[in-house]
């Protein structure tokens, strides 16, 4: 994505050459997300079980839960910023904003501190029913401290894989 601009409830996104292409391809496989080489994908643990308890009572005390990307608070969280997201062991895709009443929420918060498949950080531009992808990475203190250059690009897959299954799609 180049450009992304907003005027009289228009919102307008200037494109890099091919994303048309890479967006026609559509968004893959129905199945749940696995490694293009065909390798059982490992579940991450939350290296960080002992905060469990205190990371979920400040995110309720903000007001934050995990949500996906169906939910009507998916647009009130990226909307305000970057976000955090997990794709569970089943495959499912949850997020929870990165930074919300000047409070870090943690990658357990949005998996309840189960172990993930993948885990990350990521920007994304909606106006309605518009959403593109315009930043992802796999980062987590929780799931990815230390983590193998293998694993977090293992990670990145399955997290571009499960946004695009939902509509959206990164450069």
């Amino acid at each position: 994505m180049r450009s992304i601009s907003v005027a009289e409830g228009v919102m307008t996104v200037g494109l890099a050459p091919n994303a048309v292409a890479m967006t026609a391809r559509g968004p893959g496989d129905a199945d749940a997300p696995s490694s293009s080489d065909g390798v059982p994908t490992k579940l991450l643990e939350n290296q960080q079980p002992h905060l469990l308890d205190k990371e979920q009572k400040i995110a309720r005390l903000v007001g934050v839960r995990p949500v996906r990307v169906t939910d009507p608070d998916f647009l009130r969280y990226v909307n305000n910023g970057s976000i955090k997201w997990v794709v569970t062991a089943e495959g499912e895709l949850l997020i929870v904003p990165h930074t919300w009443r000047a409070t870090e929420i943690s990658h357990a918060v949005a998996s309840g501190g189960r172990p993930v498949l993948a885990a990350g950080e990521a920007e994304i531009a909606a106006h309605g029913t518009l959403r593109m992808g315009v930043a992802i990475k796999p980062h987590s203190g929780h799931y990815l401290f230390e983590a193998p250059a293998a694993i977090s690009a293992r990670a990145l897959e399955i997290g571009r894989r499960a946004f695009s299954q939902a509509g959206i799609v990164f450069p």
